[in-house]
């Protein structure tokens, strides 16, 4: 009997979690209707606009697929969902859809992935990651704190290249009224794969690897089991801004 009462209890939570989260989902169906605006992955380069736009390109889409960093100050919530909107502020990159999730082990670890589809011309893209967030010391109620964000992405299904990135990034953190203001800096190596029609061009390399160093920035306010939050990130060569919804679920 006592197990059956666990099974029981354990099927309520389970529950209620999914009734909580199936409005979130909906609502992420019907606001994230991107198909306006697709971003433009199709490359008819030479070798010299290689040399002048493949590297601003592949920096631009570094930066535009988007941090995933926790909600919160570190302690609310076990679990916690996110929807974005990242523009690229870019023709070539557009604006693009990102999910993510974070389950936290403890106070200062978190855990989660990222996933996206979206179309590029005629292109399906699906766009994944990992990444693990870290906070040195305990957080803070009032004062500041700092976290790091490891993360490793990839995007695949492009006609002309797949691309994959290693970030990190060290923020600092600032509870103020309510409102959470965060700020850091950070680095990403990227690795391209060219093929298709980009490598039948000669003078064009078959692969390109470069580094980001960017400055990123942002601000999120709680309201209620959500959160809303617009984030910033800027290098020498791009920037993007991501407006982002989050649902903290502590079951």
């Amino acid at each position: 009997m006592p197990k059956f009462k666990k099974s029981f209890h354990l099927s309520k939570i389970a529950s209620a979690v999914l009734s909580k989260t199936t409005v979130f989902y909906l609502f992420l169906s019907y606001a994230l209707p991107l198909f306006g605006q697709r971003p433009n992955y199709k490359f008819n380069w030479t070798a010299e606009s290689y040399k002048a736009e493949a590297a601003p390109f592949f920096n631009q889409l570094t930066l535009q697929s988007g941090p995933i960093l926790q909600v919160g100050h570190g302690r609310e919530g076990r679990t916690s969902l996110k929807a974005t909107v990242s523009s690229g502020l870019s023709k070539a990159t557009g604006t693009i859809p990102l999910f993510s999730g974070l389950y936290r082990f403890s106070e200062n670890l978190w855990l989660g992935g990222l996933i996206s589809g979206y179309r590029a011309g005629g292109d399906v893209i699906i766009l994944s990651g990992y990444a693990a967030e870290i906070l040195p010391v305990e957080p803070s109620e009032e004062g500041s704190s700092w976290s790091v964000e490891v993360s490793r992405r990839a995007v695949e299904g492009a006609e002309d290249f797949n691309f994959k990135t290693v970030g990190v990034v060290l923020s600092r953190r600032i509870n103020f009224h309510g409102a959470q203001f965060y700020y850091g800096l950070g680095f990403a190596f990227f690795d391209v794969i060219f093929h298709g029609s980009s490598v039948a061009v000669e003078g064009i390399p078959q692969q390109l690897e470069g580094q980001v160093n960017l400055l990123s920035g942002g601000v999120e306010r709680s309201l209620g089991e959500h959160v809303v939050g617009l984030t910033a990130r800027t290098s020498n060569k791009g920037a993007s801004v991501m407006i982002h919804l989050s649902k903290l679920i502590n079951e």
